[in-house]
């Protein structure tokens, strides 16, 4: 014989309404919507932040970066540094790159970019 379930649910599964409003009654960043929903705030994940500067930057430069070096979680967002190419040359390993900074808000939007470095394809740190 099968028990009850001690949810106060007999039949289990509970109905849309009581499901609903403990969907509502979770969640302590959540906004009320004028039909009585919640809305959760959206947050802006890292993915997110990359997506939105280098779609900022490309719009601004005209260049689409060559690849993502950072992406550092701030106070009030996010901070991505992108590798562009400036110059292309031959041979490749002596093209021009550039790092830049860009930082966007919560929200993705571009508070501030700065190049931060010039250096060619073939150097290498140390």
């Amino acid at each position: 014989m099968a028990q009850a379930s001690q949810n106060n649910d007999p039949g289990g599964d509970g109905t849309e309404d009581e499901k609903e409003q403990g969907r509502q009654d979770r969640g302590s960043r959540a906004e009320k919507k004028p039909s009585g929903r919640r809305r959760r705030k959206k947050v802006l994940t890292a993915k997110g932040a990359v997506r939105r500067s280098t779609g900022h930057l490309a719009e601004l430069t005209g260049r689409v970066p060559e690849s993502v070096i950072a992406v550092e979680r701030q106070e009030d967002g996010w901070k991505v540094s992108l590798e562009f190419l400036e110059c292309r040359r031959v041979p490749d390993t002596t093209d021009i790159l550039a790092e830049y900074s860009v930082y966007v808000d919560d929200r993705g939007e571009l508070t501030s970019y700065k190049r931060e470095s010039r250096y060619t394809r073939g150097r290498v740190e140390s």
